[in-house]
């Protein structure tokens, strides 16, 4: 984040990433494709100045509308972050989520749901000191809803059961079905009202590391 802010003048410190976006609207900080981030916008006005009619600008991620405090383009670039990490015995796995992912759920939560899903073991969070003082009948459907999580995983690939609890965790960390059908319903032009597109991959770093078996 201070990297985006230190190419743009000091002006603009306070605008440049705002509510942990880029402009307020981006939450990626390198991407291809979305030139209304890199373009200036006189450029952008040209193009959009001499396409035909009927042209689909979705496609071109090209909008009439601009980001907000768009001052000093380009806000976005496409040079990645390389860091190194030499693998030890202990690593077992490596997730690969796009932004959608971890707008839904934690590192820790993710590292946990793949550790359980890999062992069949399910860890319950302790009770919290808010938990303990609900009443009777409340505390009981926060038990019988915890307990759901311990049931055995429906997934037999990991990035699958990753999407699933991104998607359908409900309030207590609880899969509800329902909740995931009708994310998984959405009409498209709705869709990202309620999530942002989600792709997950898992990749196993230990070979001698048990595979989850659900059949």
């Amino acid at each position: 984040m201070e990297r985006i802010i230190a190419q743009h003048p000091p002006s603009e410190r306070h605008t440049v990433v705002t509510d942990d976006r880029l402009l307020g609207v981006l939450m990626p900080l390198r991407a291809f494709g979305d030139v209304r981030f890199k373009w200036s916008y006189e450029l952008q006005q040209s193009i959009l100045a001499n396409l035909e009619s009927g042209v689909d600008l979705d496609s071109l991620n090209l909008y009439q509308y601009t980001p907000p405090n768009y001052l000093t383009p380009p806000y976005l670039d496409v040079i990645p972050e390389i860091t190194y990490h030499k693998l030890r015995p202990q690593d077992r796995f490596l997730i690969l989520g796009t932004d959608g992912l971890w707008d839904e759920l934690g590192n820790e939560e993710a590292v946990r749901l793949v550790g359980e899903h890999l062992s069949g073991i399910h860890q319950q969070a302790p009770v919290s000191s808010s938990e303990k003082r609900l009443k009777l009948g409340t505390m009981l459907e926060l038990l019988l809803k915890r307990r759901t999580r311990a049931s055995p995983a429906l997934d037999t690939n990991s990035s699958t059961h990753l999407i699933r609890h991104a998607l359908g965790t409900g309030e207590y960390g609880e899969l509800c079905q329902g909740r995931l059908a009708s994310m998984l319903a959405l009409p498209e032009d709705l869709a990202r009202m309620y999530r942002d597109d989600i792709t997950a991959t898992v990749v196993y770093l230990n070979s001698d590391l048990p595979r989850p078996d659900h059949s």
